[in-house]
């Protein structure tokens, strides 16, 4: 459902701030956790959320503690999120 909101509401900062917000604790210690974000497309949406709401503080500290933890300890994790900011510093 977080995906679901997130996606749907693109251009709330509330949501994204939310969504990022809600991955970030669900990611906390939890490598189970941590896969199951990655294979829902969770960390494409918490990066984009960031990049589409720069100036909103509270997305970008939510967005940040949710991509620590989504890395911690996940080298493919890792792996999705140097590849996906590759590839937005390119379009």
């Amino acid at each position: 459902r977080i995906a679901e909101a997130m996606g749907a509401h693109r251009d709330s900062a509330r949501v994204q701030e939310q969504g990022c917000g809600a991955v970030w604790n669900l990611s906390t210690r939890s490598p189970d956790n941590q896969a199951a974000i990655s294979r829902l497309g969770l960390l494409e949406l918490v990066c984009k959320a960031m990049r589409s709401h720069l100036r909103v503080a509270g997305v970008q500290e939510s967005g940040c503690g949710a991509l620590c933890n989504i890395v911690s300890r996940n080298a493919a994790n890792k792996e999705l999120l140097v590849k996906d900011n590759g590839a937005s510093a390119r379009a």
